[in-house]
């Protein structure tokens, strides 16, 4: 039954010796049982940094009959035939005998380790998530709940709303941009859940690249000039595509933003390449660039670059991500400190609903 057993089952002598090995023992180990029947001791398999405590643990018990391990459910590590080290859970039984005599049961616990290890990164993700989110919030409710607070104040004071007027007009345009910032925190959130839940709704339609670039750039004229950031626009005039016009304008206003953001007083040049099927779309800068550590990150959530212009939950390139994935699409980055940075965006140029979320070929 125990050459058979669903464990590792090896028996070891008072010399550390393997006398049984068991079939669950071959596969868990990698040696075959005659290669290690009367051939190797079972520090030969135990990591060099538990061999010593494994000879102490064996004299002690030979001269008192007593060990800390005998009969105790342990999670130690196995060395394999290649050399790798695995978790693995062990109980050791003595046999009473003429000769000292024990035997080990083992099973390898990778997977449960591995899914345990899964489960820990997932809460650190929580935990991380609520922190940022409870703070990126708190910011401008902080400020919001202020500036009701002076309004409150000042529509109290003699003279009433005549005398405070344009106080209260700055008091109500701060509270508003507030109130801006929390509800694109909140659509941020939205999108992040959509995304992962793959429920994000795509619906194509025609349009002209240009005119919607155009279009975003007016209505960002203000920040553009408060930025000082030059931009030019090199795309054909007459090149119309077939995607989601609002998903693509949250990707388009997330990179300008980010130039806005990091790089004031650079330039940004946005300029396409097509092909009869494919567009690719460049976002390139002349800022401080970006380090290859925040590169490997810079897609996922929760990310953001360590700098002195850090704010948001650092959700918006990975639902830039989200977004020209589901275009068939894909978007990278090319970046070195001090050189600038490049997006790229690569999508076919026109999208039907039968094709959404499928890879590039």
């Amino acid at each position: 039954m125990i050459a058979n057993a669903l464990d590792a089952v090896i028996g070891i002598n008072g010399k550390s010796e393997i006398i049984f090995w068991n079939s669950q023992a071959e596969v868990t180990f990698g040696w075959s049982r005659n290669d290690v029947i009367n051939r190797m001791s079972v520090v030969d398999i135990i990591p060099q940094r538990y061999r010593a405590d494994h000879l102490e643990g064996m004299r002690n018990y030979l001269a008192t009959g007593e060990g800390k391990i005998i009969l105790k459910r342990l999670e130690l590590s196995g060395l394999h035939q290649n050399g790798h080290e695995f978790p693995l859970e062990l109980t050791i039984i003595p046999i009473d005998a003429e000769q000292p005599l024990f035997y080990a049961f083992v099973r390898d616990i990778t997977d449960r380790v591995s899914r345990h290890q899964e489960l820990l990164d997932v809460i650190r993700e929580r935990d991380f998530f609520i922190s940022v989110a409870s703070h990126e919030l708190k910011t401008p409710l902080t400020s919001l709940k202020l500036r009701i607070q002076l309004l409150d104040m000042l529509l109290k004071e003699p003279g009433g709303i005549q005398d405070q007027e344009e106080e209260i007009h700055k008091s109500v345009s701060v509270c508003s941009r507030q109130v801006d910032k929390l509800a694109s925190m909140c659509n941020d959130l939205l999108d992040l859940a959509k995304i992962q839940s793959r429920k994000m709704e795509i619906s194509f339609r025609t349009f002209k690249l240009r005119s919607l670039l155009v279009d975003i750039l007016e209505r960002m004229e203000g920040e553009v000039k408060s930025a000082a950031i030059t931009v030019t626009l090199n795309i054909s005039e007459v090149l119309e595509v077939r995607w989601d016009m609002a998903r693509i304008e949250q990707v388009f206003v997330n990179l300008i933003s980010n130039v806005l953001k990091y790089a004031p007083g650079k330039t940004l040049e946005i300029k396409c390449d097509t092909a009869e099927e494919f567009v690719k779309l460049e976002f390139v800068d002349s800022g401080p660039g970006i380090t290859e550590e925040n590169q490997k990150r810079l897609f996922n959530p929760f990310s953001r670059c360590a700098s002195k212009y850090s704010t948001g939950l650092g959700l918006g390139l990975f639902i830039c991500k989200g977004i020209i994935e589901q275009h068939r699409g894909k978007i990278s980055v090319q970046s070195r400190v001090n050189e600038g940075t490049k997006f790229i965006l690569e999508l076919p140029r026109v999208l039907d609903s039968s094709m959404r979320g499928k890879p590039l070929r």
